[in-house]
Order: C-alpha cells, then sequence, then structure tokens
C-alpha cells in the first residue's frame, strides 16, 4: 500500500474559491483514477495557522505500479495544469503509516 499526501497552498487573493474549485476539481479526479486509487480523501485544512497548508489530498494505491500510472494519466496531469500557478504544492508517498523504521515518531 501506498499513501499519496500532497499539500497545497492557495496562491490566489480569494482562497476560498480557490479552495472550493480545488475541491470540485479533485471530485472529479477521484471518479477518473478510481481504478487505480483504493481511496481518495481531500478536503480544507481545519487548523487556523498561518504556517498550515490550504487544502490536502490523501490518496491510497495498492502498489507503486498504480502511483505510478496515477502520475502519467491524463486526469492527473489536466488538474496539474489548470492550477498551475494558483497553487504551490509539495507531496510525500510513503509505503507503510505507522511504521517508524526505527525514525522518531515525534515531529
Amino acid at each position: 500500500m501506498i499513501h499519496h499526501l500532497v499539500l497545497f497552498r492557495i496562491l490566489e487573493d480569494d482562497a476560498a474559491r480557490a479552495c472550493r474549485e480545488l475541491g470540485e476539481a479533485l471530485d472529479r479526479l477521484g471518479m477518473e483514477v478510481d481504478s487505480l486509487a483504493t481511496a481518495w480523501r481531500h478536503g480544507p485544512n481545519s487548523t487556523p495557522d498561518a504556517e498550515a497548508s490550504d487544502y490536502a489530498l490523501l490518496a491510497e494505491f495498492a502498489d507503486r505500479g498504480a502511483l505510478e500510472t496515477y502520475f502519467v494519466h491524463p486526469a492527473h496531469m489536466a488538474l496539474l495544469e489548470g492550477f498551475a500557478g494558483r497553487v504551490a504544492l509539495a507531496f510525500a508517498d510513503l509505503a507503510a503509516l505507522g511504521s517508524n523504521d526505527g525514525a522518531s515518531a515525534k515531529v
């Protein structure tokens, strides 16, 4: 199982509108990649902190192959293109959650 975490920071003045549009786009993308993703969750940040991201996506894929197929999926590429310049994003792919493999569990 691969967990794909994406954090979005809205670059536009009307963050509420941008978050709404991003959420709608992620809903559509989730339907397009339903055969690849085993889980698809997203939503706006609920912590009022200027350092926090504005929106997040957490998706799960059965294996690395499914994730890599998602990366080049036309609907994924279209979303990235459509939001280029409107959001800054960061992502991480975790092979397992709940296992720290000797790393510190505290952040």
